[in-house]
């Protein structure tokens, strides 16, 4: 993928501000980067809470 690109760049400005403090946390395991998975799970857990809050 060339990091030129304009859709790229555009994902990459989106989601660093979410992954960035969760790669300061998370170890790696390997060169493995565990940081989007866990940004997935908590936006669904996010969701899930506001969802029951409002229902």
């Amino acid at each position: 993928m060339d990091p030129r690109n304009p859709v790229i760049i555009f994902l990459h400005e989106v989601t660093e501000p979410i992954l960035a403090p969760l790669r300061q946390l998370l170890p790696r395991i390997g060169m493995i980067d565990i940081s989007p998975l866990v940004a997935i799970l908590l936006l669904q857990i996010g969701a899930q809470l506001i969802v029951q809050a409002i229902t």
